[in-house]
């Protein structure tokens, strides 16, 4: 699942992730856990919500394995 997320995030420039979950079908709260996941691990980052994030320079498919 991660990898579908990762590359329609790599085929976007500068993606909503809220809309990438809606296009994977992919529950929100799923979603959300994933997104929050990333965030903590540091290769994502945001503001107020995950859903608004970017992915940090440098970070890489294997990254999020």
């Amino acid at each position: 699942m991660t990898s579908g997320i990762w590359k329609e995030i790599k085929q976007g420039n500068k993606p909503y992730f809220r809309e990438i979950a809606e296009k994977l079908n992919i529950n929100e709260k799923r979603a959300y856990y994933i997104l929050n996941k990333w965030n903590t691990k540091g290769l994502t980052n945001s503001g107020i919500s995950p859903f608004a994030g970017w992915i940090e320079d440098d970070i890489k498919e294997d990254d999020f394995k």
